[in-house]
């Protein structure tokens, strides 16, 4: 029963959560980064339960890029974000991950579960 309210009224508000809202234009192919296809193609291929209806977005934060798997299935928040080189992130303390939630800027969704 609880699957059930997940999927009818929590999963649609994580879809919207990560909207492509910024001006500037995204190429898939040349401007993600190679791990994260490699990541992604893997999720796609194999894992297919765990990561359904995921979204990578891109974000700005202190200087620097990172992409954050929002994942409606997960219990998680946060569990996978990493910097633009791959190297997944590891906030030291709440007060850290308060810092990224409340300043990161440039939301672009860069990946999205494929629509059947």
């Amino acid at each position: 029963m609880i699957k059930i309210i997940f999927i009818l009224f929590l999963l649609p508000l994580t879809f919207l959560s990560c909207q492509n809202n910024v001006s500037e234009n995204y190429n898939y192919e040349k401007d993600t980064p190679a791990w994260l296809k490699t990541k992604i193609d893997s999720i796609v291929s194999t894992d297919r339960k765990y990561y359904f209806g995921t979204q990578v977005c891109r974000y700005k934060w202190e200087d620097s890029l990172l992409f954050e798997f929002k994942i409606p299935l997960s219990s998680c928040a946060l569990c996978e974000l990493y910097y633009y080189n791959g190297t997944k992130t590891n906030f030291p303390n709440d007060s850290t991950v308060q810092n990224y939630i409340n300043n990161r800027t440039d939301k672009l969704l860069v990946w999205k579960w494929p629509e059947q």
